[in-house]
């Protein structure tokens, strides 16, 4: 299985605003976390199932206007695909500018449906951004 392939595939789903065909790349039984609490910023926390990463991309929606998101440098194993990037944007309820450097993990399943994903991210600027 080409993990690397298969997280690339991911992201240009997202870069194109194809959200449906994202979350058809999931397991029903995907793990969804962000390396901040739930209630720290819209989209922290884990989720679990295909409507718990809905309600992911559904905050990320609400709450940033992204100017830019870069997946950088892929590093693929025999199920997991690392990815180091940065991302740009303004947050939508204070107008302040973020910007962050950040790693994603994917773990994906025999079957080719991702399985976990977990993202790590400047926790302390995107509060700041949000606080008013």
């Amino acid at each position: 299985m080409d993990t690397e392939a298969l997280t690339r595939a991911a992201y240009a789903k997202f870069a194109q605003g194809d959200i449906p065909g994202l979350l058809a790349s999931l397991s029903p039984e995907i793990v969804w976390g962000s390396n901040l609490p739930a209630g720290s910023v819209p989209w922290g926390g884990m989720r679990h199932g295909i409507a718990g990463a809905l309600s992911f991309f559904q905050a990320l929606g609400e709450n940033i206007d992204f100017e830019s998101f870069e997946p950088r440098e892929f590093f693929a194993g025999p199920a997991s695909c690392t990815v180091m990037g940065h991302t740009s944007g303004c947050i939508k309820g204070t107008g302040k500018q973020y910007q962050s450097a950040w790693m994603h993990l994917f773990v994906w399943g025999e079957d080719g449906k991702l399985r976990r994903f977990h993202e790590f991210y400047d926790t302390h600027g995107a509060v700041m951004a949000l606080t008013p």
